[in-house]
């Protein structure tokens, strides 16, 4: 509780005995505590109280102030800790949770740095503790081997709902090292590290989520790319300048010839950035999280970009890969629910890029379809012969999405998560389905299949989510229908993994023959042809299908959004277009009729409207 100097009296029983040890900040100096009326029961004795530096003394003797029997002032504390593992030797039990600001010399082992984590607010066992040490200097200090067991690993939080499991070993200091998960989770506030340690391992200060600073010393020689994760109020990274292994700009961590940009804080202020044109290499995670960030422009010569690289960077909406860039990591974008545009430059001979969805050079490939593009229907070009790894995560706008016949492979992940994901067709040249392709798409109700020799696959394919409340599962084998080729229902009731569908059901086709899905060029227009005319449930329309309809009505009619419909001319069995089919259809540019119309409705001049009008 913060009390304002504005407070002039406080009353009896105003903060009385509570089940926890709370903390009171009081803000008077000397001369206006001798103003206050306080009451000589105002406050339970066992509150630690916080008070201006210097002021202690006056606080003990002042009425009502006095019977707190834990007075602290705030402000730095020194402590020279002579021998490893007696850093509590120093600190009595009444100070270690008003202790906000602390420097530390001489040896710190696993001991030590058991009360340092209490005193931060996250002890060895993971739990939160009144500790309100929020500035630590241990620039003066060296890490040394031994001591108890800092953390139980198996315990400890890697965001503010999770935990990891882990071996014990793990919690032990070595000397000369920063180790992982050394001061995981605390809420320190800005941090100093040792001149001394030559390394700063894994997750080290991880999930720290109120570290604004951290401040890097003369000799560390590697900083694992996760050393920081999950601290999302990161703003500023500084690097000693005789560090010969790293250096910062502004805030920005990089390697010290500027050839590796290895973190840019979370909380930059700034909307955009411009990597500099030393860089070649973007380390994992590097953008990891910076939802400030509407604009980054990649240099000439930058040529890998590690995973996660620009992960949850959710306010980005484009991003223009150089011609040099040649290693570019599937997860790269995980998480960018913004961005709708991925813009490759047309010399780079590595990958390319087509309606703003990433492929490999050849198009054989398809990498990365954006999170931040809104179309509910895609389809995948002709050529593509795999759907990469993570192609579509958590593609949640999307309700179809059209595979063609060059399509071998369907890699794991490829479509986990697409929540609105209706209806999937799977060509007859599909020979690979990866784990967990079509993972928690809830909302899946019809899945084709034209294989007509089913291979196994794995359960998780078309897996989900569980729990013990049945409403929140997912069972995609209980909700989805598996449409499948004309004699081949007892093949899929036998293979694994397909056989998990409850619903199998044939399709009146020749298995031999998988008809050709036509490709439409406006959005529109399918939604409408595939309401009408879709006989096979697919979400698609095929030349069959198309070939197969006699009479368009006036499904078409008042249509605003249809600017073209040159698709038409796969609709082989019109003879005719009667009146009022594409009626006042007035941004409609473009059609193409079909040969065997030889009727078109003209509306019998001014008599009623016809067909075109």
């Amino acid at each position: 509780v913060n009390i304002p100097t504005t407070v002039r009296k406080i009353d009896v029983n105003a903060f009385p005995r509570t089940s926890g040890q709370s903390i009171i900040r009081a803000n008077y100096n000397a001369e206006e505590l001798q103003e206050i009326d306080v009451s000589e029961y105002a406050f339970n004795p066992f509150f630690i109280l916080l008070v201006p530096a210097g002021t202690k003394d006056a606080y003990k003797n002042a009425t009502g102030w006095s019977g707190i029997d834990c007075i602290v002032e705030r402000g730095e504390h020194v402590f020279h800790v002579a021998t490893a593992g007696t850093l509590a030797n120093l600190i009595s039990e009444d100070e270690k949770y008003g202790i906000e600001e602390m420097k530390l010399t001489g040896e710190l082992n696993g001991t030590d740095f058991r009360l340092i984590r209490d005193m931060a607010g996250y002890n060895y066992q993971g739990k939160t503790t009144y500790g309100k040490l929020k500035v630590l200097d241990l620039s003066g200090a060296r890490i040394v081997a031994g001591g108890e067991m800092y953390l139980d690993v198996s315990r400890i939080r890697y965001t503010s709902s999770e935990y990891l499991g882990g071996d014990f070993h793990y919690s032990i200091t070595e000397s000369d090292i920063f180790p992982q998960y050394l001061l995981h989770g605390c809420n320190l506030v800005s941090i100093t590290l040792p001149e001394s340690i030559t390394q700063v391992d894994n997750s080290a200060l991880g999930a720290c989520f109120n570290l604004k600073s951290v401040i890097l010393p003369g000799r560390s020689t590697q900083i694992d790319y996760s050393a920081l994760e999950n601290c999302y109020s990161l703003e500023r990274v500084e690097v000693a300048s005789d560090n010969i292994y790293h250096t910062s700009v502004d805030g920005i961590l990089f390697n010290k010839d500027k050839t590796t940009l290895m973190i840019y804080p979370r909380c930059l202020q700034a909307t955009s950035y411009t990597v500099p044109n030393t860089v070649t290499e973007l380390d994992q995670h590097a953008f990891d999280g910076c939802t400030n960030l509407t604009s980054i422009i990649l240099p000439d010569g930058l040529l890998g970009v590690g995973i996660y690289a620009f992960k949850d960077c959710t306010q980005l909406p484009s991003i223009s890969i150089p011609s040099s860039v040649n290693d570019l990591h599937v997860t790269v974008f995980e998480g960018c629910t913004n961005l709708s545009n991925i813009i490759v430059d047309d010399s780079n001979e590595s990958y390319s890029s087509v309606d703003g969805v990433l492929f490999d050079k050849k198009g054989e490939t398809l990498i990365c379809y954006p999170l931040g593009k809104v179309a509910e229907d895609y389809t995948v070009p002709n050529g593509v012969k795999t759907i990469g790894s993570n192609a579509f995560q958590s593609c949640g706008h999307l309700r179809t999405v059209t595979i063609p016949k060059t399509v071998t492979t369907i890699d794991e992940w490829a479509l986990v998560n697409c929540t609105s994901l209706t209806t999937v067709n799977i060509p007859q040249s599909v020979t690979t389905i990866g784990n967990y392709a079509f993972y928690n798409c809830k909302a899946l109700e019809k899945v084709t299949s034209y294989i007509v020799d089913p291979f196994a696959i794995k359960h998780n394919v078309f897996g989900g989510p569980q729990s013990s409340n049945p409403a929140l599962s997912v069972n995609i084998y209980a909700t989805a229908t598996l449409y499948v080729p004309s004699g081949c229902k007892e093949k899929y009731q036998a293979a694994g993994g397909w056989k998990n569908f409850e619903k199998i059901e044939e399709m009146p086709c020749d298995p031999s023959t998988e008809p050709e899905n036509i490709v439409f060029a406006s959005d529109a227009v399918k939604t409408i042809c595939v309401a009408n005319w879709d006989t096979n449930n697919d979400g698609e329309l095929n030349m069959d299908e198309a070939a197969a309809v006699t009479d368009l009505g006036t499904v078409f009619k008042n249509n605003q959004k249809i600017t073209s419909f040159d698709e038409l001319q796969y609709f082989t069995g019109l003879t005719s277009i009667g009146k009022g089919a594409f009626l006042w259809c007035s941004n409609l540019t473009s059609i193409i009729i079909p040969k065997s119309v030889t009727y078109i409705d003209n509306g019998n001049g001014r008599d009623y409207a016809g067909a075109f009008s």
